[in-house]
This record gives C-alpha cells, structure tokens and sequence, in this order.
C-alpha cells in the first residue's frame, strides 16, 4: 500500500472516534523527508519536495481543546 492509502485509512479510523485531528499531521507519514500538503475540502493531495530552497515553517495555536484521555480508550 502506498504512504497515500495509508494516510486515506488512518484518516478514515480517526473520524469515527471524537478526535478534532485532521489531516495534516499525515505528513508525518513520510518521515523526514518535506512534503506539501495542499487542502482543498476533503480532497489532499501530497508533493514530497526535493531541492536546495529553504523551508519555512508555520507555527498555528488555534487555541482548541481535546481530550486526550477520552480519545486514547475509544481507538482502541
């Protein structure tokens, strides 16, 4: 299975459990290698990105809570 169908299914588990996650920690998917991910309504699409230009993060608090002991025994 490719990185990308494994990122549809985790995503697709995780949807039925009260996680506010979304997609865009799939990144983490790839490991240390740089992606970018583009969102546009449900669809994503993924670009691992080789070259010498510099990366420049963001840094987001949307100041959103979760219940992290409530969510751990309902993946289970």
């Amino acid at each position: 299975m490719t990185v990308r169908g494994k990122m549809e299914y985790a995503y697709l588990g995780k949807i039925t459990t009260p996680s506010r996650c979304g997609r865009l920690h799939q990144g983490c998917a790839y490991g240390n290698r740089p992606v970018k991910m583009i969102f546009d309504g449900d669809r994503l699409d993924v670009e691992e990105l080789n070259g010498p230009e510099p990366l420049h993060y963001v840094i987001v608090d949307l100041k959103a809570f979760k219940d992290t002991v409530e969510i751990l025994p309902k993946l289970n």
